[in-house]
């Protein structure tokens, strides 16, 4: 066996070199085509709006403040009455010994 080096020529026609030119460009328009189209970028904060595309969660959450102000007001008014004696708690008969007796 000889340790000389070969030498390897490859020729390629006319017709493999037009395809892979045209591969070669048509990657290159795919490449350029993604990086200028790059993925959306999110839209600016804004202090008010009516179309925000989630709701408006400051809005639900002032509804919820409002609706839990309006529950406290309502017990408050309960406790007051209780308080002030005005409402009479009684039993009504008919039922059987055991609920009717006082401890």
């Amino acid at each position: 066996m000889s340790n000389g080096k070969r030498h390897v020529v490859i020729q390629v026609d006319k017709y493999t070199r037009v395809c892979l030119t045209v591969i070669a460009a048509l990657l290159t328009v795919v490449i350029i085509g993604l990086w200028s189209t790059a993925l959306p970028s999110a839209s600016q904060a804004r202090a008010a709006g009516d179309d925000d595309l989630f709701g408006n969660s400051g809005g639900q959450r002032q509804a919820i403040i409002k609706a839990q102000e309006q529950t406290t007001a309502k017990i408050d008014d309960l406790i007051k009455v209780l308080k002030s004696g005005e409402v009479k708690v009684q039993i009504a008969g008919g039922g059987d010994g055991a609920s009717s007796k006082n401890k």
